[in-house]
């Protein structure tokens, strides 16, 4: 199986490879700073009840 380039082609191959080359470095994410860290506890209240939720982790 023979592929042919024509000159049309490779033009736009070549056109195209930095607008590729771009694509991947946009797509990286950092997560945010925590600052502090979070509270181990949290105290809300429900109604008539107080609740408290811990952090195990």
């Amino acid at each position: 199986m023979t592929t042919s380039l024509s000159r049309r082609s490779l033009i736009a191959s070549a056109a195209a490879l930095p607008l590729a080359a771009g694509l991947g470095s946009m797509a990286r994410a950092t997560a945010p700073m925590l600052g502090a860290g979070l509270a181990p506890y949290r105290r809300v209240t429900l109604g008539e009840f107080e609740v408290t939720t811990i952090l195990a982790g």
